[in-house]
Formats: C-alpha cells, sequence, structure tokens
C-alpha cells in the first residue's frame, strides 16, 4: 500500500471544508460508479467497497469526502483494517451477513465507518432505509446522531443525493430524524429505551426493574442473567398501540446513579438521568428534564 507523503498530510491538515464543497469531481465519480448493491458477483461486490470508501475517503486530497465534512483539519490514516470493515459491510448492506461483531482495538474508527458513515451512504444509493443506531450510553448515541446528521445536511452530501435525503422539518431530533423519501435514523443508548423502534438495519434500567413480556412481569436483570427468551411490550408510536416485539440483544451495563420518578397514582419510576422518557406535548426527553405535570407514557 502506497504510504501518503508528509507533504500531502501537510496540505490535508491545511485544506478546509469551504474549498471542496463546490468541487464536483468527487460527486461525478460517487455517482457513476453507482453498482446494484445486491450484485453477488465478486468484482462488483469490490466495486462497491470501493465507492463506500472513496465516499469517507474523497477522490483526492483536493476533494476529500464525509471525514473532511467532520475532521477538516485532520488527517486520516486509512489502513487494511478499514478496508475489511468496510468490505464486511458491504456484505451486510447486500443481506449477505444478517449479524457482524467486529472487535478491534478501542480509537480504530469502528464506531465512525459502522455508525455514522455506512448509515449515510446507503441513504444515498436508498433514501428509503431505516436504521436504529445503539450504543452503550445515551450521549454516545446522540454524539453519532449528531455526526451522522452533520454530514446529510452538508452541501456536499446533498448534492450527492439530488435532495433525496433533505431532512423532515417535522422530525428532525438528535434521536431521530427521518428525510423526505421515507428514511428514518434511531439513535438509543442501552441505558435507556428503545420500545416502539426498529428499522432495517440495527447497529445495537436498573437490574431489579420489572417490564412487560409475554412471560408476565419480570426484573430485566434476571432477563439477561438467564437470558430469557421473550417478547417485550413496546409502543408504537405511529399506530400509538402496544406491540410485541423479541429481545434482540442481551447486555448488561456498569452501574450508574438511579433517580426515581414519582407519578401520581404512586409508581415510582427508576432509571439513569439520561434515561428517555416520553412526555406528552414534548417526546422523548432525559428524565432529569421532566418537570411536576409532565405527562408520561407507561405501559
Amino acid at each position: 500500500m502506497r504510504r501518503t507523503s508528509d507533504k500531502r498530510r501537510r496540505e490535508i491538515l491545511n485544506y478546509g471544508v469551504n474549498n471542496w464543497i463546490a468541487e464536483s469531481a468527487l460527486i461525478n465519480a460517487i455517482k457513476t460508479t453507482r453498482v446494484p448493491i445486491a450484485s453477488s458477483n465478486d468484482k462488483e461486490r469490490r466495486a462497491i467497497a470501493d465507492n463506500l470508501k472513496l465516499f469517507i475517503l474523497g477522490y483526492d486530497e483536493m476533494r476529500p469526502g464525509a471525514w473532511a465534512v467532520l475532521e477538516p483539519n485532520t488527517f486520516l490514516d486509512w489502513n487494511w483494517s478499514h478496508d475489511l470493515m468496510v468490505e464486511e459491510l458491504i456484505l451486510i448492506a447486500q443481506g449477505k451477513h444478517r449479524r457482524l461483531l467486529m472487535n478491534v482495538a478501542p480509537r480504530s474508527l469502528k464506531s465512525l465507518i459502522v455508525s455514522v458513515f455506512f448509515p449515510c451512504w446507503v441513504w444515498m444509493r436508498s433514501p428509503w432505509e431505516s436504521f436504529l443506531c445503539l450504543s452503550y450510553s445515551t450521549p454516545l448515541a446522540n454524539d453519532h446522531s449528531y455526526k451522522r446528521r452533520q454530514i446529510i445536511e452538508s452541501a456536499w452530501y446533498q448534492s450527492l443525493t439530488d435532495g433525496a435525503c433533505a431532512l423532515s422539518d417535522d422530525r428532525n431530533r438528535i434521536t431521530e430524524f427521518s428525510n423526505v423519501s421515507g428514511g428514518i435514523m434511531y439513535a438509543r443508548g442501552l441505558d435507556g429505551s428503545v420500545t416502539g423502534v426498529g428499522g432495517t438495519y440495527i447497529i445495537c434500567l436498573p437490574s431489579h426493574q420489572h417490564i412487560t413480556t409475554s412471560l408476565g412481569e419480570l426484573p430485566i436483570g434476571e432477563i439477561v442473567e438467564k437470558e430469557i427468551e421473550a417478547d417485550v411490550a413496546t409502543y408504537n408510536h405511529a399506530t400509538g398501540e402496544v406491540e410485541w416485539q423479541p429481545i434482540l440483544r442481551y447486555e448488561q451495563n456498569p452501574g450508574k446513579e438511579i433517580i426515581e420518578i414519582e407519578l401520581d397514582d404512586g409508581t415510582i419510576l427508576e432509571c439513569t438521568d439520561e434515561h428517555p422518557v416520553w412526555v406528552e406535548g414534548k417526546g422523548y426527553v432525559a428524565a432529569s428534564d421532566i418537570a411536576p405535570g409532565d405527562i408520561v407514557l407507561c405501559l
């Protein structure tokens, strides 16, 4: 693999986003290599992987890609591990893989490639797709969501999609946003709630807290420890109905400070301060932001 010269590194470091937004060569390069994602030919699959890589890195130092939207003054030292991540994600996009677990060292760009760049790239080709992007904590999930939205709202990205991925005015929040083509991206932390949401792509409470399952009221800790197979009662905000959904993942998180919220009927809700709670007229808000008089949704 050819190594980038120090001179080129300095050029990229000194190159600002405003200088490349108007460039058209990268846009044409990405658009003209639109091999269908569903292609099964190995040669075409590699072409698709190269297209995703091009979307991230850019055409050359004068026409950077999505990385430069987020980090215009930081050099990206791409290596073989990033190529491998991209190749595996293409198999996910093609439906060849249904599940993918990546174990790499911290600060290896995994979160950005998987949770930020990949969803934005898929939308460029299939703007109607839905994503449920999970993280171990709500703040990190929100940070990834902010970066996805930062890319999508850039003039560079909108020129790639010809307006098909323009975000909807009525659903454009950090925790979830949709585009005019029907696609939606949710952001949730495993310390919060994912009830009532789902997606074509899923990029994944106190232990004594009871939740409603198809087997009755069970504490979350017992469900996780024993990996109990049961459906969970969820609320679909689009239909206004309670739906049963299967458990997708079992994970135990480090302990956090718990707050108590007392409701009018005497019910006590225990959760972390950033746990999202549905409030009438406000949507999902952090538990710590609930005010006296707010009406919350309880299943």
